[in-house]
C-alpha cells in the first residue's frame, strides 16, 4: 500500500503545483479550481490509505506491490472479491441521468421521465445485488 500512497501523493503534488503556476500565469478562476481539485482529491485518498495502512498493521507483512523485487506471480491466488454479473441496470441508470440533466435544461417532462427511470433503475440494481 506504500506504492499506492506514493502515487497518490505524487498526483496531488502535480495538481497543486500546476494549479499554483496556472493561477499565477493566468489569474483564471475555473481552471485554477479544477487543477487544485486535481491536487486535493488524491491527497484525501492518500491520507485515508495511509491511515488505513497504519491501522491495519500492513507494515508487518508487506504487500507484493511494495517489494522492490516483486514479480507478478507473487500475488497469485490472492482473493480479489466478487464481481457482479452482466446487468442492464447501470446502462438504464446512465440513461435516466441523461434525461434528468436534459429535464433540468429543457423542461419538466424530461425531468419526470428521468426521475421515474432512475427510480426503476436503482430498484433494479438493489434487487440484483440481493440475489
Amino acid at each position: 500500500m506504500k506504492a499506492a500512497v506514493r502515487i497518490l501523493v505524487g498526483t496531488a503534488s502535480f495538481g497543486l503545483v500546476v494549479g499554483a503556476i496556472y493561477w499565477f500565469l493566468s489569474s483564471e478562476a475555473a481552471g485554477t479550481t479544477l487543477l487544485v481539485g486535481l491536487g486535493i482529491a488524491p491527497l484525501i485518498l492518500a491520507v485515508f490509505a495511509e491511515r488505513d495502512r497504519r491501522a491495519s498493521g500492513v507494515d508487518r507483512v508487506p504487500l507484493p506491490e511494495d517489494l522492490p523485487d516483486a514479480r507478478p506471480e507473487d500475488a497469485a491466488g490472492e482473493d480479489v472479491g466478487s464481481f457482479p454479473a452482466e446487468s442492464v441496470w447501470p446502462i438504464a441508470l446512465a440513461g435516466a441521468s441523461v434525461l434528468v440533466v436534459g429535464g433540468i435544461v429543457y423542461g419538466p417532462a424530461l425531468l419526470v421521465l428521468g426521475l421515474l427511470g432512475g427510480t426503476v433503475a436503482v430498484m433494479g440494481l438493489m434487487r440484483e445485488s440481493r440475489g
